[in-house]
């Protein structure tokens, strides 16, 4: 995990995306590796993971239990409706993607927090 952390620190600021990867378990990371997303954010650290790590022979091995995906399409779900603004669709949102997928470590827990701080925040301000 020191080596993954010490790699991102080259590719990615921990507020963008692929939010913080390094805090996901060893699960989630082979599930970045050897899973099918439609997103993009992992092209970049699937190549670097690749070619730093000789592990492609467990990819046959592997079965992904780590519910990323999903995990994925409450965040992209969350994003799209920011803009409207909508607490009582944007909190229950942001308490499933903290909540509800301990399998994924801390990905995107400590943005989900910001923002719901920073809602709440504004909500208090009006």
């Amino acid at each position: 995990m020191d080596r993954l952390t010490e790699l991102n620190k080259g590719y990615y600021s921990y507020y963008s995306p692929p939010y913080w990867v390094s805090g996901m378990n060893i699960e989630t990371w082979l599930t970045v590796l050897f899973g099918k997303f439609e997103q993009h954010i992992f092209k970049l650290l699937k190549k670097i993971m690749l070619k730093e790590f000789d592990i492609q022979d467990m990819a046959g091995f592997f079965t992904q239990h780590v519910r990323l995906a999903e995990k994925l399409d409450l965040i992209d779900t969350f994003q799209a409706e920011l803009p409207n603004g909508r607490l009582e669709t944007l909190l229950p949102l942001l308490r499933c993607i903290q909540n509800d997928f301990p399998e994924t470590g801390a990905y995107y827990y400590f943005e989900a927090e910001m923002y719901e701080k920073s809602l709440l925040e504004q909500r208090r301000s009006l």
